[in-house]
Parts: C-alpha cells; structure tokens; sequence
C-alpha cells in the first residue's frame, strides 16, 4: 500500500533537508506499509473477535502500531540531536 501523503512529504522534506535519516523514513514507510496490508484483520473486518471488549482491542491496536511508534521514536530523536548539535 502506498505511503500517506504526511508520509510522502516526510519522506521529500527529509530527503532534501536530512539525507542523513533517509533510512529513518523509509523504515517507517515500510512499517506503515506492513501495518496496511494487514488492516481488513487488524479491525476485525469479519467479526472474528466479536467478544473482544474495548480494552482487549486498545491493547491490540496499541501492539499492532508499535513498530511505526518505535520508529518515529527514533526519528524525532535523531531529529533533537541534530536541532542540538545545529544549535550549538
């Protein structure tokens, strides 16, 4: 699936501004990517989880998007050190 267009300008700002991090961005594309292919399933399209109450599917939902939060982590992280090492 395609990268958002948040993505997608995440992706060219960072690219023209911090090549360095490139890979950053990429890996949270594709983390992004892996989590969309499998949305029909995360949201329980079929009703497979219909006794699921809500904080079993928080608890879910919050595990499922866990890589891309560990990525962007990371990015925004690498992000400060760079504002702090420009600003010093």
């Amino acid at each position: 699936m395609a990268a958002t267009d948040t993505l997608t300008e995440l992706n060219a700002t960072v690219s023209l501004y911090f090549p360095q991090l490139k890979s950053d961005v990429e890996e949270i594309i594709g983390a992004y990517s892996a989590i969309s292919m499998r949305y029909d399933k995360i949201i329980d399209v079929h009703n497979e989880r219909s006794n699921e109450d809500a904080l079993a599917f928080k608890q879910r939902i919050e595990c499922e998007i866990a890589p891309v939060m560990e990525r962007v982590r990371i990015l925004m992280k690498k992000l400060g050190d760079l504002a702090q090492t420009n600003n010093t």
